[in-house]
């Protein structure tokens, strides 16, 4: 099995399709930086103002052998809340296929800690029920999701902090790609 990862996507951006509080600066998932994406959650007790918009990253730059098996994804999120906040969770965490979310939500249930740290999403032998294939990860439409939820008293006021995505991509070369050497017959030379 080789692998391909960890890449930091090309672009970062808040996505509106769903839930109610937006992701400022969504670019600086790009760069593992210490720089946030962050959201604000205001605490004024409107249930609908407890999930975030998407942070969407894509762009990942992966150039996966043609014809190669994807066997797993592992997704890396860095991110934080505010030390005197509580109650911020993952609420999805969804591979992007062909521009379309798609597959497995992996959502942790572990609240985010109140210092940055990293939380790792999938696993070598995870294909997150995505369909992926060689093509379909190449592409820049590729990516990653996160929507995050206050799961606390919806008074709270509190910000979720991201620093970075990073994706890795497990996969096995298709048989007879370059530089796999499969069943090379020899013909004896002849003297005469």
């Amino acid at each position: 099995m080789a692998t391909s990862g960890p890449n930091l996507p090309g672009t970062g951006a808040d996505d509106a399709a769903v839930g109610t509080v937006a992701w400022s600066s969504p670019t600086n998932i790009q760069a593992d930086d210490a720089t946030y994406a962050a959201a604000s959650f205001t605490g004024d007790g409107d249930p609908l103002f407890r999930l975030t918009h998407y942070l969407k990253g894509t762009v990942f730059g992966f150039a996966i052998p043609a014809g190669a098996t994807i066997d797993g994804v592992v997704a890396e999120i860095q991110r934080y809340r505010d030390a005197g906040g509580e109650g911020v969770d993952d609420n999805v965490v969804s591979l992007v296929v062909n521009g379309a979310v798609t597959g497995d939500n992996k959502a942790a249930v572990p609240p985010w800690p109140s210092s940055e740290a990293a939380a790792s999403y999938g696993g070598a032998a995870d294909g997150w029920t995505a369909g992926l294939t060689a093509a379909l990860v190449n592409q820049a439409n590729f990516g990653l999701v996160l929507q995050a939820k206050l799961n606390a008293n919806d008074t709270i006021t509190t910000t979720a902090y991201v620093d970075c995505f990073k994706i890795t991509v497990y996969y096995t070369a298709a048989a007879g790609a370059a530089g796999v050497v499969t069943g090379v017959a020899m013909q004896p030379l002849m003297n005469f």
